[in-house]
């Protein structure tokens, strides 16, 4: 992309340290060194990414770029290409041009040719202007001393935390037999998994018993939230938590990014748990609705019996161009294409990621109503794990 001013560009491979030394200061502050080595590792330690940057220069400078990563998602053997955005960064003296504009549209077009869902992290009404919005939906729960007492005796179960600091090639094949267990999962390449672990400033630890390891989990910086976790026998779970209120010297402790399919994790820690919200995971722009939404709906029927309903909606694109689905279920069974009729629902790109996808369909708050027969149907369990945000 080029006018008179500057030009739009994917990166060199030899410009990855200048990439990486001006997000450090655009995110980190002046003289910041490592954010994004402490941030992103898998993006910026594991491996070059700058190849991986669109990159906007005013005369052969760089003053402004964004990252597109793409992964893939494997929901009961589909696979769902991702584009992920992230390290939107403007240089101070170029700010108010209109720059971050300009390279996250040409970001968006790309990922949108290349990918069946993009998402990213970021300030909502900032990136609604792209049509990505908030969605997906996922539980957060808090597990506290009394619950320790109360539901499990206060006892101790003998679990032991290891904390892994570094490569550690037997845990971290446990964890990523552990890992893939999961219906529905990004996928992630054996070199990067640890540095996945490790994203967002997130601490490793492995999970022992009887010098054994039997599970994994992520916490935030200070400890004080688990994210991502998987145990060799879920039912141990509360009895593990017990153990590491212990080991962390805590009264309490968060658990985050629990998603509507993990229903033994939900069953669990629903009924020990003093506390529960649902929210949503990341913000979204939906880029394949017929395509996500066949996936997704498979996710849902694997552990909720499903309506019978036949149904269509449209999405409306944000150049005029229109994504039609229809979805038919009958005797269990489910059938979801492309459709170009009168559709029963029209929606705007936003409206459609959030009433189909989001925890806002929970509460029809955009004034948009789904039907009284999808009413038992959406939200699909639309999900994205924070390991391997970007």
């Amino acid at each position: 992309m080029e006018n008179k001013d500057f030009i739009i560009e994917f990166a060199r491979e030899d410009e990855f340290d200048e990439i990486r030394k001006i997000a450090d200061r655009v995110f980190g502050g002046e003289g910041n060194t490592d954010y994004f080595e402490n941030y992103h590792p898998k993006l910026y330690v594991a491996r070059n990414t700058s190849e991986r940057h669109l990159v906007l220069r005013e005369n052969g400078v760089i003053k402004a770029f964004v990252g597109i990563f793409p992964a893939e998602m494997e929901i009961l053997g589909r696979r769902l290409k991702i584009c992920g955005i992230g390290t939107m960064s403007v240089v101070p003296d170029a700010r108010n041009k209109g720059y971050m504009s300009a390279v996250m549209k040409r970001a968006v077009e790309i990922c949108d040719s290349q990918a069946d869902i993009t998402f990213l992290g970021g300030r909502r009404q900032r990136y609604e202007l792209f049509g990505i919005t908030p969605a997906g939906v996922s539980a957060s729960f808090l597990f506290n001393s009394d619950n320790a007492r109360h539901v499990y005796g206060g006892k101790s179960f003998g679990f032991k935390f290891r904390e892994i600091t570094g490569l550690d090639d037997a845990a971290i094949e446990t964890f990523m037999k552990l890992y893939e267990r999961r219906l529905a999962r990004v996928l992630r390449p054996k070199e990067l998994f640890y540095y996945s672990l490790r994203s967002c400033r997130m601490h490793a630890y492995s999970v022992e018993r009887n010098g054994k390891t039997v599970g994994y989990f992520t916490t935030n910086f200070d400890g004080s939230v688990i994210h991502e976790f998987e145990l060799e026998d879920v039912n141990l779970l509360g009895e593990m938590l017990c153990d590491f209120l212990s080991f962390s010297e805590r009264t309490s402790i968060g658990i985050e990014c629990v998603y509507m399919f993990e229903r033994e994790k939900l069953k669990i820690l629903g009924n020990a748990c003093e506390g529960m919200s649902i929210r949503a995971c990341e913000s979204f722009r939906i880029n394949n609705y017929a395509k996500v939404t066949e996936a997704f709906l498979a996710l849902k029927g694997s552990y909720e019996e499903l309506p019978e309903l036949s149904f269509s909606y449209e999405v409306k694109g944000l150049s005029g161009e229109k994504q039609g689905v229809w979805l038919e279920i009958k005797n269990g069974s489910f059938s979801v294409r492309e459709f170009d009729g009168e559709p029963d629902l029209s929606l705007e790109p936003i409206e459609a990621a959030r009433l189909m996808f989001g925890a806002a369909g929970l509460i029809d708050c955009d004034g948009k109503k789904l039907p009284a027969q999808c009413r038992a149907l959406f939200p699909l369990p639309l999900f994205y794990t924070r390991p391997d945000f970007v």
